[in-house]
């Protein structure tokens, strides 16, 4: 994964734990065995776009699993009207597409998300010298 993709979790996860302070929060695969109430965390897919000034928007698809203590389908509902109203909330995440599915008593709430974070300058001055570096050396193989 991407580091901008841990970014991404870890506001999502911060943002979920605060509203849900008693609720485990799990980004890893699903093992058997687990606690319930909890949350799942997944990055679906990522995508990157280089922007003006260095800055990259990234576009990802995520979903939160919630399963509940008692695997009620009437408390994935009520979940699902909190996500709903206190997802839009993220400080510096936007998020859209909202589509919802609740499967054996688990609800799957799959949601678009993006952000816009700035490049490392020094990552960016490293990249540029090495294209310099690399069309240099191009020209003198082609000169000789």
């Amino acid at each position: 994964m991407n580091k901008n993709e841990y970014h991404l979790i870890d506001e999502i996860a911060t943002f979920l734990d605060g509203l849900y302070p008693d609720i485990p929060i799990r980004i890893d695969d699903v093992e058997q065995g687990f606690e319930e109430p909890c949350f799942f965390i997944h990055v679906i897919s990522s995508k990157f776009k280089s922007e003006p000034h260095h800055y990259v928007l990234t576009t990802s698809q995520v979903v939160i699993s919630y399963y509940p203590k008692k695997h009620k389908a009437s408390s994935c509902y009520e979940m699902l009207d909190e996500l709903s109203c206190k997802m839009n909330r993220l400080p510096e995440i936007h998020i859209f597409n909202k589509e919802f599915e609740v499967v054996d008593n688990v609800l799957h709430y799959a949601f678009t998300a993006t952000t816009r974070l700035k490049e490392d300058i020094e990552e960016v001055k490293q990249r540029i010298l090495k294209r310099v570096e690399g069309e240099l050396k191009d020209e003198r193989r082609t000169s000789k």
